[in-house]
């Protein structure tokens, strides 16, 4: 089918889609998808407005760039649109990995900026769970770590991320029969 400027959200077969952008002027989440009716094209737009590469989005007096800038991994959004249950894919590298032994000003603002993510992370994974709604966490990493603005590498990217994912897929079973078996081992009385 491909993406036109005319297909919509309400469009989407078999899952529920949403992009996640970023208000540049306040810091807050805009989700495309939320109204069913809106292009699915505006949204990868704005999604993928990353600064520097991209320029952002203008809609409604806001200026939009890449969710994924203040939230990578946007369980907080996923929470707003009624997730029940997410399988969140985590695909930072540390920056450390990525310049060995290296401390100079560029390599400590990538760290500060991994620790942010990181913590954004741990807080929305803390808010899921408050709301009873399970997470299954994934880092997808790959060794040696690729930058992600690298694109030469997505052939291998995609095959490590897939055997990664199929690997947590089969524990997180294992675990569910486990519970299903066992539930007096696992009750908190």
């Amino acid at each position: 089918m491909g993406i036109t400027s005319d297909i919509r959200f309400d469009q989407a077969p078999h899952a529920r889609l949403a992009m996640i952008g970023t208000d540049l002027e306040t810091g807050k989440t805009v989700i495309y998808g939320q109204d069913l009716s809106q292009s699915v094209l505006d949204g990868l737009l704005a999604s993928t407005a990353i600064p520097s590469w991209f320029v952002p989005v203008e809609k409604d007096a806001q200026l939009i760039i890449d969710g994924g800038i203040l939230s990578n991994l946007p369980i907080e959004p996923a929470l707003t649109l009624g997730a029940t249950e997410m399988i969140a894919l985590d695909l930072m590298n540390d920056p450390t990995s990525l310049h060995e032994n290296a401390i100079g000003a560029t390599q400590q603002l990538e760290k500060l900026v991994f620790a942010i993510l990181q913590r954004q992370v741990f807080v929305e994974t803390e808010l899921a769970k408050a709301q009873g709604v399970p997470v299954h966490y994934m880092q997808l990493r790959s060794s040696p770590p690729v930058p992600i603005w690298d694109f030469s590498k997505h052939r291998d990217l995609i095959e490590i991320g897939y055997d990664i994912a199929c690997h947590e897929i089969a524990d997180w079973h294992k675990t569910k029969r486990a519970e299903t078996a066992y539930p007096a081992l696992n009750s908190a009385d």
